[in-house]
């Protein structure tokens, strides 16, 4: 493995490929920051154009793309409510209060820094991982996915801490969503009212798109003001928001850790992804925070916790890619995909006979890393200056990218409605005080429950004991009964220490 090192490394002393690299970052961030595109579609339309190109500098351009994507997704959910990609979300939850507040400089200088901390933690850990990833990949089965989707949906839930009923209920509906559409192992239509559009099921992007953006527009066209609600006279920007920034990463250094560390772990698994892996970080640091009741106003923490998992689990998803050929989130199959076009054949013998295709990739992610925060970084101080534009402007601007953002995909004008209708459909649930996180990656979740479910009782031959006899899947769901049961037994405990002390003071 190490052999390669070397190897992969000479191609960066040409000017070429650094060339590769810095344009992998602009496509990267052109895709991530237009609402509804990502790390897929920018992967996705560059392959073609690299088949003549040798494999090595291939890498360095799809891992440009790769490493870029998130962070610049991140400024969206920062600036205008608006996740740029799917696991940008949880940005929202802190970094759109913190710009409410006046604030942006201050929340993209942490997300970009909170990037490259995750992704140098996490290529760390990759290195010291490959040799032994086999066995930690054969261990998850559809059995383990299903707990670990069931945790991450019980995270989501939990997050909406004024009311995890209604949290439940969102994502339960976004389940009843996501079961639309042909199901194969029943060989039946679900829920598609005979419109032959819907036997695919709702396509994620638009849907996704509806979700926070289509709010986000109405809420705009609604106001007059600007998004930092106060405009110039709220508005704090400069160099010292930006170094205040980046020294709220380093005083948050055990954040960035714990949420890396998870991420890993969770990019390692195939077919969970970072939505799930954004999340329960955040409900982790949630749950380890001393004062938890600022999660959701602009908390750093929880802004942090976000960026630093969604670029570490970039770096665990791939490597069940180039180790064993299994993909470890869709972006990856579109790379798994890109090697095999080049002639290569992901998995153990990928290791052996071209490691400098692995060393490739590691060294371009993290010179794609060093590049993109360089950029985002050295430009938080003009893009905060986006929440004292007058929010009637915004608002159009968003709506234009968004319908541009849903078309794209599919070129299917059918897609458009989706995003409309899937948008009121979320405007009415936040106007009733229903958490649109929990709705929106419930959708993301529902499907990927679903085909862990059914792949497990299939193995087991119809038996239910397949979810609780695997050490690993007991362990998980042990996990899950805790979480869900802690807050019903921290209320009580408080009740008794409180009559306790107020005994001991008479």
């Amino acid at each position: 493995m190490f052999e390669g090192l070397l190897a992969g490394l000479e191609p960066l002393a040409g000017a070429d490929v650094i060339g590769y690299v810095f344009l992998g970052n602009l496509i990267g961030v052109l895709f991530g920051i237009i609402p509804g595109l990502g790390g897929v579609q920018a992967l996705t339309v560059v392959l073609p154009f690299t088949f003549f190109l040798p494999p090595v500098h291939a890498m360095y351009l799809y891992a440009g793309i790769m490493g870029s994507v998130g962070g610049a997704g991140a400024v969206t959910a920062i600036l205008i409510n608006t996740p740029g990609t799917a696991p940008n979300v949880t940005a929202t939850l802190d970094g759109y209060p913190m710009s409410l507040r006046g604030e942006a400089v201050r929340a993209i200088s942490m997300s970009t820094i909170a990037g490259i901390a995750g992704v140098c933690f996490g290529l760390v850990v990759f290195i010291l991982l490959l040799p032994l990833v086999r066995a930690l990949v054969l261990a998850f089965g559809p059995p383990e996915i299903f707990w670990t989707v069931m945790f991450g949906v019980v995270c989501l839930a939990m997050a909406s801490r004024d009311n995890v009923l209604k949290g439940f209920a969102a994502a339960g509906l976004a389940f009843l969503l996501a079961f639309i559409g042909y199901s194969e192992l029943f060989d039946v239509p679900r829920f598609t009212m005979g419109i032959e559009y819907l036997w695919e099921g709702l396509p994620l992007v638009p849907f996704f798109l509806g979700v926070f953006a289509v709010p986000q527009v109405i809420d705009y066209l609604s106001r007059r003001d600007t998004i930092a609600r106060g405009g110039e006279k709220l508005y704090l920007g400069g160099w010292e928001q930006m170094v205040r920034g980046a020294t709220d990463v380093a005083r948050h250094m055990k954040t960035v850790i714990r949420s890396s560390t998870i991420g890993m772990i969770v990019g390692i698994i195939p077919g969970v992804g970072g939505v799930t892996a954004a999340f329960a970080a955040y409900m982790a640091e949630v749950r380890a925070s001393k004062d938890p009741s600022g999660f959701g106003k602009g908390e750093p923490a929880g802004l942090i916790a976000s960026d630093a998992t969604i670029h570490a689990d970039v770096v665990g998803d791939l490597l069940p890619t180039v180790a064993f050929g299994v993909p470890g989130s869709v972006q990856m199959a579109v790379l798994l995909g890109a090697l095999i076009l080049h002639g290569l054949e992901p998995g153990p013998l990928l290791l052996t006979k071209h490691p400098e295709i692995v060393w490739a990739l590691i060294f371009g992610l993290a010179l794609s890393q060093v590049v993109s925060t360089a950029m985002l970084f050295g430009s938080a101080r003009w893009l905060g200056k986006i929440t004292v534009v007058p929010v009637p402007y915004v608002g159009p601007a968003l709506a234009v990218l968004t319908s541009v953002g849903a078309f794209a995909v599919r070129g299917n004008v059918w897609d458009v409605m989706v995003m409309l209708v899937g948008g009121m459909v979320a405007w009415g649930l936040r106007r009733h005080g229903f958490p649109l996180a929990s709705f929106g990656i419930g959708f993301v979740l529902g499907e990927i429950l679903e085909d862990s479910f059914h792949q497990s009782l299939m193995i087991a031959y119809g038996s239910y004991g397949i979810f609780f006899n695997r050490p690993i899947a007991l362990i998980l769901f042990l996990l899950l009964v805790v979480t869900m049961l802690t807050p019903m037994l921290r209320g009580p405990w408080r009740r008794v220490a409180a009559a306790s002390k107020w005994k001991e003071g008479e």
